[in-house]
């Protein structure tokens, strides 16, 4: 049987995404005992069904549930809340989805001075008003994944996440034998 993962990136700089990609040949050995079921960076799986139809957020139950980036606005929140439910272990993966990373260094400012400089502020951006509408509301800050719901694993180094990837997915599988 299948180890089921789903993935989900947030407010990230890119580096585990790219690192697990980067796996190579130990990823192709893997790839037959396992079942991605929602994983953004490789597979277009809509959060409100394939044509928008759903009226609540979906994400499928799985084994592993792994999280990188941190949680800057209500949708990931969301997000990361849903991932909780559906997913047996959940791991935050990387050094935004374990302290911020850098997206976080957006916390020096308040959410009035961010706002300020964004649309404002900017040489080249045309002054405005701050959006509302068709965009998720900002956190007061990044936070942890960690701060938001529980996790069974935090590995913060992004440069070893591939083989992190790797290493618990043969420990799953080979525990479920």
């Amino acid at each position: 049987m299948a180890v089921r993962v789903a993935e989900e990136w947030l407010n990230i700089c890119g580096g585990c995404e790219v690192t697990i990609l980067d796996i190579g040949e130990p990823l192709l050995d893997l790839l037959p005992s396992l079942e991605f079921v929602h994983m953004p960076v490789l597979m277009d799986h809509k959060y409100y069904g394939q044509t928008g139809e759903g009226t609540e957020l979906e994400i499928p139950e799985a084994d592993i549930g792994i999280i990188s980036g941190g949680v800057r606005n209500e949708k990931e929140k969301h997000v990361t809340e849903e991932m909780r439910k559906q997913c047996g272990t959940l791991i935050s993966l990387g050094s935004c989805a374990c302290f911020g990373g850098i997206p976080a260094l957006a916390n020096m400012d308040t959410l009035e001075d961010l706002y300020e400089k964004v649309y404002r502020g900017s040489k080249t951006t045309e002054p405005a008003e701050t959006p509302s509408e068709n965009i998720p509301p900002l956190l007061d800050r990044v936070y942890a994944i960690d701060e938001v719901v529980d996790v069974e694993k935090v590995k913060p180094l992004n440069h070893i996440a591939g083989e992190f990837f790797v290493t618990e997915m043969k420990f799953t599988k080979f525990n479920r034998a």
